[in-house]
């Protein structure tokens, strides 16, 4: 079972898992927004050779990892890293730029101050899950990070950095 964690923790790493965490967020039995599956102590630490060994020892012994799936992996990490570090910048942006944090707040203060109750719980929820998405965003960052140096690097070259 913890093999079958570890991958799926390792593909939602390198893959992308954010839209489904969202969408789980978002669900209505949900009390609290969790955006990972796993508990830390099982996991090693993210961004560590350790644990991006894990993931790839978890993906083999699933028969996930080809070259060609490795190879589009790969290929898709610097959009990811870019993508995530957009992202950062976005939610950490000041209340003129939409999608921001402070952007939401300010939504939510005008949202109260027009007794409008139903919208201010919609958005209170969004604001509880950027607010979980952007203490996660650095610790993906640091994985895709690491798995574009160690895992993607060349065959010739060393894994540390």
């Amino acid at each position: 079972m913890l093999k079958g964690l570890l991958a799926t923790g390792a593909a939602c790493a390198l893959v992308g898992c954010v839209a489904l965490a969202g969408h789980a967020a978002e669900a209505p039995s949900a009390g609290t927004v969790a955006l990972t599956t796993t508990p830390a102590a099982s996991v090693p630490a993210a961004g560590t050779t350790a644990g991006v060994q894990a993931a790839a020892a978890a993906d083999e012994v699933a028969g996930v990892t080809t070259a060609a799936t490795k190879k589009q992996r790969c290929e898709r990490l610097p959009t990811r890293i870019a993508r995530t570090q957009k992202l950062e910048q976005v939610l950490a942006a000041d209340a003129s730029t939409k999608g921001s944090i402070a952007y939401l707040r300010a939504r939510i203060q005008e949202a109260t101050a027009a007794h409008h109750e139903e919208q201010v719980e919609a958005l209170n929820r969004r604001l509880e899950f950027r607010t979980a998405l952007q203490g996660f965003l650095p610790q993906r960052l640091a994985l895709l990070k690491t798995a574009s140096s160690t895992i993607c690097a060349p065959a010739g070259s060393s894994g540390a950095s």
